[in-house]
């Protein structure tokens, strides 16, 4: 099924060329089915290519997806450019209201003793900000925000 993306978005002219069925905006607006919402926290230092890679995975489900893309305050990226990311991707802010059906964090140095430490980083502070806010208040795996 359809991964719902910015009509704008890099990947998405690539995947078009894999013939991997992907609609912009505009046309689902048209459809007549909820979409999954997938929120993607995408903390990998190349940005660009883990969305594609990502996109990919996800097109392999029956399900019509639209993906939003976070990032974090906190981090200034060295390897994806300014304008893609304010293009393309949304703050904690933008969607802390927002309900999901599922979350993706990607990233390099992210564990569980990451996220149990009591480290005072804005990386790490972020992080567990986004994950608590998703954890429903009876789910045992958000004990340990």
């Amino acid at each position: 099924m359809p991964i719902k993306v910015q009509g704008d978005l890099p990947a998405k002219e690539i995947l078009e060329r894999e013939n991997i069925f992907v609609m912009d905006e505009n046309r689902a607006m048209h459809q007549d089915i909820r979409p999954i919402q997938i929120l993607i926290v995408n903390l990998m230092p190349l940005k660009e290519e883990t969305e594609l890679q990502l996109l990919r995975s996800l097109s392999n489900t029956p399900l019509q997806i639209d993906v939003t893309f976070l990032t974090m305050n906190s981090h200034e990226s060295k390897n994806t450019s300014t304008s893609h990311l304010n293009k393309f991707y949304l703050h904690f802010q933008d969607v802390k209201e927002n309900k999901y059906d599922g979350m993706i964090v990607t990233g390099t140095g992210i564990s569980l003793s990451f996220l149990r430490s009591e480290e005072k980083t804005a990386s790490a502070e972020n992080v567990r900000s986004v994950l608590a806010s998703r954890a429903e208040p009876q789910d045992p795996a958000g004990a340990w925000l």
